[in-house]
């Protein structure tokens, strides 16, 4: 038999996956170091929400 993936979205998860982005982070760094960067080049507001291996989601949260 067969593998059937049955998700359905909500309102409130599309809303939020359409005010980011997926990212791919590179050289094996860590989320909380790649953070402070992004936080030490002035982007303050900027989330990063690991995915899962080198997958992340970038969205603001202002």
């Amino acid at each position: 038999w067969k593998l059937i993936r049955m998700y359905q979205s909500n309102e409130n998860d599309l809303r939020w996956a359409r005010k980011g982005v997926v990212a791919t982070v590179i050289n094996g760094e860590v989320v909380p170091l790649v953070q402070q960067r992004i936080a030490d080049a002035g982007f303050n507001s900027l989330v990063i929400t690991p995915l899962g291996a080198d997958k992340v989601f970038l969205h603001s949260v202002s």
